[in-house]
């Protein structure tokens, strides 16, 4: 039996809305720097985090890779 397809696409997207949710809070003077190193960490280790899940699901190819400028996760 194999494990159910991992939702790539909706985890991405809820990382990138956290993202931009926290891009404009600094904007509007939200965060202090170091809080917006914090949430900046938070959100990159989320990154991490969904991409190295995303690796073990497809048994651990080295062909899934984060496209950054459109911020998708690729799976080749």
């Amino acid at each position: 039996m194999s494990a159910a397809p991992t939702d790539l696409t909706s985890d991405m997207a809820a990382i990138a809305e956290h993202h931009e949710e926290g891009i404009r809070l600094h904007r509007e003077g939200g965060f202090t720097e170091e809080e917006w190193s914090e949430h900046q960490r938070i959100t990159y280790t989320a990154l991490m985090v969904l991409v190295l899940n995303a690796k073990a699901h497809a048994g651990g190819s080295s062909r899934i890779h984060v496209d950054a400028p459109r911020n998708a996760l690729v799976m080749a």
